[in-house]
């Protein structure tokens, strides 16, 4: 801004200008319509730790029970006769990487990105 610019005053855009008392009226409608949300916000703020856990145990206490039961019953029962197959990966998880990792490219090591040509399986 040089020293020929002219200076306008922001007073053309202060509702008070117009309506006198506008921002204490302003604030007593916020402070009302907010007035639920904040009491809520207010009580929650009150809840100590205690009662978070205690909260929390409604649902994790049975939820241990239950699954201290089937483990119980699981352990109970033993080892089962038949021992199930080990897990055999598809050959689509193996595959060959050329000697060229950029066919026709220059891969220098120390390149940001290396690329590698996988061959059909």
């Amino acid at each position: 801004m040089s020293h020929q610019d002219p200076i306008f005053t922001l007073a053309s855009l202060d509702p008070e200008v117009e309506e006198p008392g506008y921002w204490s009226r302003f604030e007593q409608e916020t402070l009302r319509r907010a007035s639920h949300e904040l009491a809520r916000r207010t009580s929650l703020a009150q809840v100590t730790m205690g009662q978070v856990m205690m909260s929390w145990s409604r649902m994790v206490v049975p939820s241990a029970l239950a699954a201290a039961t089937m483990a119980a019953v699981l352990l109970a029962q033993g080892p089962a006769s038949n021992t199930p197959a080990p897990a055999v990966l598809p050959a689509a998880f193996f595959f060959e990487i050329s000697a060229d990792p950029v066919p026709g490219g220059h891969s220098e090591p120390g390149d940001e990105f290396i690329f590698v040509e996988m061959e059909q399986w």
